[in-house]
Formats: structure tokens, sequence, C-alpha cells
């Protein structure tokens, strides 16, 4: 996919195109400090859980792949051609009998992404899917992952008692 949004941008560009990354025009979509946004933040458990998506996330992001699912250290799933909306509901499905919420759902810029086109992006249908996968939070990164209506993503990860957290 990167690489022919790639192409497209230089085929854009040849004909005099400038294309210009949203979030640079819209700072205010993305999470501009580093941290915890929420009122519910990580546990000692959960920061094993983040760094270890995080180090996931910069290996797997080669590959094209952007997000991850972690719990206990361990990858429990990644996103594949069917969207981050499909992989959480398959991880829905294999913990539908978790009782107490764990792990963390990460949605990060691979490496070499060109975001002037291709941008993570999280919204209240992702903050919802995390907490019916009874995972702990969500980790983003600053300045490069849309929050599609934050207002409403932070109520409503406030309410469920997911953290989000920002990363540089």
């Amino acid at each position: 996919y990167d690489s022919m949004a790639v192409a497209l941008n230089k085929a854009l560009e040849k004909r005099g195109f400038e294309i210009v990354a949203a979030q640079d025009a819209a700072p205010d979509l993305t999470f501009q400090t580093a941290g915890v946004q929420t009122k519910s933040k990580p546990t000692s458990r959960d920061k094993y859980d983040i760094e270890r998506a995080i180090d996931v996330s910069h290996t797997i992001g080669a590959a094209d792949i952007g997000a991850s699912v972690v719990v206990d250290k361990q990858v429990i799933a990644v996103e594949a051609a069917e969207g981050t909306a499909k992989m959480l509901e398959r991880v829905v499905a294999m913990r539908k009998k978790q009782k107490k919420p764990s792990g963390v759902f990460a949605k990060m810029t691979k490496p070499g992404q060109d975001l002037r086109i291709d941008i993570p992006a999280i919204g209240v249908d992702t903050v919802r899917a995390v907490a019916a996968a009874h995972l702990r939070g969500i980790v983003v990164n600053t300045k490069t992952c849309f929050v599609v209506d934050k207002p409403a993503v932070i109520k409503l990860a406030n309410e469920l008692k997911i953290f989000i957290l920002a990363i540089d």
C-alpha cells in the first residue's frame, strides 16, 4: 500500500501539485504533546506491554503493518489487509471470556510512511472496540495519528477507563 501511495504522490508532484500533510495543516487533529491523554493511567504492568508494542510496531512497520495488540508482552494480533476494525473484532472474539482488562492496542506510524496521504487514525469506534476486547489502553504517536473527534474520544475513553498514551 505504501509503495502505491508514494507512486501516486510522485505522479501528482510531477504534474505540479504540492501534497501537504493534513496534520501539518490541522495539528489540532492529533495529540501534540507526549503523555497520557486520559484520566486512566497505565500501570507498571501496562508499561511492559507498551514497550513491547512500540518495539513490535517498529519491526512490523517495515512490512507495512501499523497496528498491533500486545497482552502480557505477547503479540496477539497484527493488522492485516482487513484493517484495524476487523483486527480488533478478532481480538474481541479471542478475549470474550476475559474478565479483567489487560494489554494494549498500538496504532503507530510506520517507518518511512508518507504521512501526506496515509496517516494512522483512531476514533470513538476504536475506543469502543478496545473496551470490548478487554484491553486497558491505546498507544499512538504524537503529531502523526489523527484523533477523529478528539473530545469525544477522550470522554469515552475516560468513561470506559481506557488510557490513551501518546508517544514521541
